[in-house]
């Protein structure tokens, strides 16, 4: 059987369900019996390792750390402003977003993106977006596997270009200083429907900024990076 998934994360975070005896989940315990009593013969599940295993993510966008801004008397904290931005998942029920930078199920140039769109937000003074303040919403990576590039989108809180100044231009120029490897950088400008739906199809509200316009696979080039590099 595979090892556990063993991620710090897991109690917290709403991604993964299970973090051991993947070949005893409820789906294949079913499949199993099915084809069992249709054909009376045995289902093998074969199991890889958990970690490293998911090339793409989208994750969205909390405020970071907290500090106050001024001090009251008796220097009793009065003031408080979000600082930064933390990208993580729901915690199940809530709208409370778990940073997950340690994520195992990831591939880990994935970790390395995300830790780096953090700090360039940091750097260019982005933060997450909350009704119609803030300007980040989600972000969703996608790995090329076959050269181990990501392809990241930046689901911005704003309508166009125009609006998306200079937050946008500034955080872009402090991707491109990070060390990650990026394949390409495109942006989602939040679209006329509003509601809950993270990305807006319209053609008008995409745009490439850097890099390619596709990414390139494989048809049997499976492996995640993290699997090739071992």
């Amino acid at each position: 059987p595979p090892p556990p998934l063993a991620c710090r994360h897991f109690k917290e975070c709403s991604g993964c369900v299970v973090e051991a005896a993947f070949e005893e989940t409820d789906m294949l315990l079913r499949a199993r019996a099915v084809r069992e009593a249709l054909l009376g013969a045995p289902l093998a599940v074969v199991c890889g390792t958990p970690a490293g295993w998911r090339t793409q993510a989208r994750l969205a966008a909390g405020a970071g750390g907290e500090r106050d801004a001024s001090r009251g008397r008796r220097g009793r904290k009065r003031n408080w402003r979000a600082t930064g931005v933390e990208l993580g998942l729901y915690r199940a029920g809530s709208h409370d977003v778990v940073g997950i930078p340690d994520c195992v199920a990831h591939a880990s140039v994935l970790n390395d993106a995300a830790a780096a769109v953090a700090a360039a937000c940091a750097d260019a003074g982005v933060q997450s977006a909350r009704g119609d303040d803030g300007e980040l919403r989600y972000v969703q990576m996608s790995v090329e596997r076959s050269s181990g590039l990501v392809a990241l989108t930046l689901v911005w809180n704003r309508r166009g270009a125009k609006e998306s100044a200079p937050q946008l231009p500034r955080l872009v120029a402090a991707l491109e200083r990070s060390d990650a490897k990026w394949h390409s950088i495109w942006v989602n400008y939040r679209g006329s429907k509003g509601g809950n739906a993270i990305f807006d199809y319209e053609p008008r509200t995409w745009a490439k900024l850097r890099g390619r316009p596709h990414l390139t696979e494989g048809l049997f080039d499976g492996a995640a990076p993290d699997a090739r590099a071992r």
